[in-house]
């Protein structure tokens, strides 16, 4: 084969695998989901994870909610726990590998039902938790983990968000450690993770991360 011949046959080559990376990637967008609310919510109190293990921390991110409002599934998964935890109701969902968490919420799905993205998963009930004050919910805590590491859920919506100040929603003085740690977006959400595997004491998260 002469040396035209065989750069002809290399750019041939070339030339149909770049054709077939860009059909393969246009293929298969990246399935972004759904918010848990309708309609889209504004976030109350963004993802902050703590600097150590140990340290509390947010673990999810908070998204303004009332009473009784619907809650949906964010996309395909399987109901891994629905039950009362510490005193709130809590659902968690399987989704290949990721697990999604919902508080305070009561539903009406058993353990290893399947739901479908948008299904009704459940509606806000109050209960021990920092989103239930005075009897109102006032927000749902929405979280996401794989593994024993919990991970930012804002990162798998497509909608540019805003954080409201937490003095819109709550009648009390804002403290500093209770600030919203800057403005996630799709674009650009927090990549903070951390893991719960050393949290003895912190039964609700240690035992969600183990779900």
């Amino acid at each position: 084969m002469s040396k035209k011949s065989a750069l002809f046959a290399l750019i041939t080559l070339l030339l149909g695998l770049l054709f077939w990376l860009s059909d393969k990637s246009m293929a298969a967008p990246r399935q972004y989901w759904r918010f848990p609310l309708e309609p889209t919510p504004a976030v109350v109190r963004g993802f902050a994870p703590p600097e150590h293990n140990w340290l509390p921390g947010h673990r999810g991110v908070d998204l303004t909610a009332s009473l009784g409002q619907p809650v949906f599934a964010p996309t395909d998964g399987q109901v891994r726990f629905v039950d009362q935890l510490a005193g709130r109701g809590v659902v968690v969902i399987a989704h290949h590998g990721l697990r999604t968490t919902y508080e305070p919420v009561v539903s009406r799905l058993s353990v290893g039902d399947l739901v479908s993205r948008g299904d009704e998963i459940g509606v806000l009930r109050c209960g021990i938790s920092h989103c239930c004050l005075g009897g109102r919910v006032r927000c749902l805590h929405w979280g996401l983990i794989r593994g024993h590491t919990y991970l930012n859920p804002l990162s798998r919506v497509k909608v540019d968000i805003h954080l409201l100040p937490l003095g819109t929603l709550f009648d009390r003085r804002v403290k500093p450690e209770d600030a919203p740690a800057g403005i996630p977006s799709a674009a650009g959400p927090s990549r903070h993770a951390y893991t719960t595997e050393l949290l003895p004491n912190w039964r609700d998260q240690g035992f969600l991360a183990l779900l």
